[in-house]
């Protein structure tokens, strides 16, 4: 069966984040102050999907090292706070 989880970020050039049932992103976006990832999980599948997420800030330098490459923007959040981040997945 296939639902929509949420799953909380954390502010940092790069984490990754574990989901059991991955079947695709759907959303980035601000809840309660805290950035967070939706994504649909199919809860009959155990296979575990680890993304990559990469975050960077509006004016930020992009460090040389980052997987950060043309094709892996997702999406970008205009947080209550001011700031803006860009996320970028595998």
């Amino acid at each position: 069966m296939k639902t929509i989880y949420k799953y909380e970020l954390k502010i940092t050039d790069e984490q990754y984040v574990e989901i059991e049932g991955f079947n695709g992103f759907l959303k980035v976006a601000e809840q309660n102050g805290v950035l967070c990832l939706w994504c649909i999980v199919n809860k009959d599948d155990k296979s575990i999907y680890t993304a990559e997420i990469n975050i960077q800030g509006t004016g930020n330098p992009i460090k040389y090292n980052t997987k950060i490459h043309e094709g892996s923007y997702f999406d970008s959040v205009l947080m209550s706070n001011g700031l803006v981040w860009h996320v970028f997945t595998n």
